[in-house]
């Protein structure tokens, strides 16, 4: 069988209904529009045996957009009495046969311990025309013999759609979207919106100079964070009087943003030779706690390649 493009000039660019599904879906995906914070499509409150809808709520489901309309309505939950508890789905449901997305509370079965009905998922991979396609949107606990569902029964599952990823520069980021992801040409970070701050995806600080303390200087002592992880290849070198051996001191210091969130233990050779176990610790200073010589004015003390988590 030849291959096919669509939309094709050779057929006034009208595209069937499942080519339309498939030339959407593979650039949107599935999913409510906003974001998780938003209130829930649907919810509970004990005005009876059903869920209700909320308005103004979308989503878009394998390419096609479903709109709750401009006012609340309600799912009736069918009756159990069955003797035991049982878990309903309430989905949204594309329709291959209409071409429509619609609502639909899935029954589950009664059981000692219930399980939720399956999402049907069919790919309709020879664009048939056949099948479902249903995103979930909440979980409902249907007791036996109940009259009623309370919010406590209703528990939110759906998920939401992603922003597309933006190019700009890191003088020209855009307004603060939830699930925004950015990319800055001229650093080369990539970074996601949390709503109201961005977090980043890549980094690279590049190398950049640890602090002293004091009694010494650096010799050098450079440190990077790479992806939320700091790199430190550093040296200090004393400057002051004498350290007796086995005297707990910190040497140098860490910058904000490269601090670790626990001690993290490091190891160091003290004039090449003599070995010393320390830790950079959470205030940022980087200590020398076991070494069996002194530490003598001029002494340098050479940190192994040591890396440790940020955040």
């Amino acid at each position: 069988m030849a291959s096919t493009s669509w939309p094709d000039p050779a057929a006034s660019r009208v595209v069937t209904d499942g080519q339309y599904e498939k030339l959407i879906y593979s650039h949107a995906g599935d999913g409510v529009s906003g974001a998780p914070t938003d209130s829930s499509v649907a919810y509970g409150d004990s005005s009876g045996k059903l869920v209700k809808i909320r308005p103004y709520k979308r989503a878009l489901v394998h390419g096609y957009m479903w709109d709750s309309g401009a006012a609340t309505f309600n799912k009736t939950i069918s009756d159990n009495t069955s003797g035991q508890p049982r878990l309903d789905l309430l989905v949204l449901r594309y329709d291959r046969s209409t071409f429509k997305v619609t609502e639909v509370v899935k029954a589950g079965t009664p059981a000692t311990n219930p399980t939720l009905p399956t999402v049907q998922q069919d790919p309709d991979l020879e664009l048939a025309g056949s099948g479902l396609w249903e995103i979930p949107l909440a979980k409902i606990a249907v007791a036996n013999g109940f009259t009623t569902i309370n919010a406590s029964d209703v528990t939110r599952m759906e998920y939401y759609l992603s922003p597309s990823r933006l190019l700009c520069t890191s003088a020209t980021r855009p307004g603060h979207r939830v699930g925004l992801e950015i990319y800055e040409t001229d650093t080369g970070n990539a970074y996601t919106s949390t709503g109201s701050a961005w977090g980043s995806q890549t980094e690279d600080t590049g190398w950049i100079d640890c602090g002293a303390a004091s009694g010494y200087h650096t010799n050098p002592a450079k440190i990077r964070r790479v992806n939320k992880v700091a790199y430190m290849s550093a040296a200090w070198q004393r400057s002051g009087a004498t350290v007796a051996a086995r005297t707990i001191h910190v040497v140098g210091t860490v910058p904000a943003g490269m601090i670790p969130a626990i001690p993290v233990k490091i190891g160091a050779y003290l004039d090449g030779a003599n070995l010393i176990v320390g830790h950079v610790d959470p205030n940022g200073g980087v200590y020398m706690d076991a070494f069996w010589v002194p530490i003598a004015t001029g002494g340098i003390v050479t940190v192994f390649a040591a890396a440790w988590p940020v955040g």
